[in-house]
């Protein structure tokens, strides 16, 4: 029963499953092909496609493998530290954010809070479930200084391109609420500090809205549109 309640599931909320690609929280895991692991197994269920083995993880679990001969999808609650059997046609995937859970060395320590920098772009509410997938969130900005800190530690690089509003950004947790005002979303707190840069926020830019806020390479603060593909700063109080 459980089996078909995950189908359903996915069948309801991805429409267009068939055509769906690889979900942007995963990549790929050559070293874990055509094999199998029963270690932090959820379960084995029919897929007609990759892109549907991939949505029902949802960014949600940490592995997920897909055989497209056998139309299977196994997924995994964590990355299994070993495979146990051979099996060819099997294709696995791992979640780029599970691999960062705790306080690893990916995480940097500042005045008692955490802070991951992920460096696949992705769209706002993304960017939100896959900090929640390591119980952190979307960085909440409370002062200049840790502004400044996050840009001068995580986006202001040599690398930057001239693309000031499109490169070397990330996405904070700030949004603008149902009456219109900008605040944090995961503390629903006003924002009693912002820190915007120059005619900013504009509220749209060629007639879509701009409801989100991103920290740019100098730390101060642009709104962009939601669903826009950016980087992303989880931040958590606690390892």
């Amino acid at each position: 029963m459980s089996g078909y309640v995950f189908s359903l599931f996915v069948v309801i909320s991805f429409c267009n499953f068939s055509n769906a690609k690889v979900s942007h929280f995963y990549r790929m895991e050559p070293a874990m092909n055509d094999k199998v692991s029963n270690t932090n197994l959820v379960g084995e269920y029919h897929s007609e496609s990759l892109g549907v083995c991939s949505a029902m993880c949802g960014g949600r679990f940490g592995c997920f493998g897909f055989n497209a001969r056998q139309k299977k999808c196994r997924i995994h609650k964590h990355y299994p530290a070993s495979m146990t059997g051979q099996e060819d046609g099997w294709v696995y995937y791992i979640s780029i954010i599970s691999e960062s859970a705790g306080c690893g060395s990916e995480w940097l320590e500042h005045n008692g809070h955490y802070y991951f920098y992920g460096t696949t772009p992705l769209t706002w509410n993304e960017a939100q479930i896959a900090c929640e997938a390591v119980s952190s969130q979307l960085v909440q900005i409370e002062d200049k200084e840790e502004s400044d800190w996050l840009a001068a530690t995580f986006l202001f690089k040599s690398t930057c391109s001239d693309g000031f509003y499109s490169d070397c950004t990330a996405w904070s947790s700030g949004n603008i609420s149902i009456e219109g005002n900008y605040r944090w979303q995961q503390s629903n707190l006003a924002m009693n500090f912002t820190y915007w840069n120059s005619d900013q926020p504009s509220g749209s830019y060629l007639d879509k809205d701009e409801d989100c806020v991103e920290i740019l390479r100098n730390g101060k603060w642009n709104d962009r549109e939601c669903g826009d593909r950016n980087w992303l700063i989880c931040e958590k109080t606690k390892c």
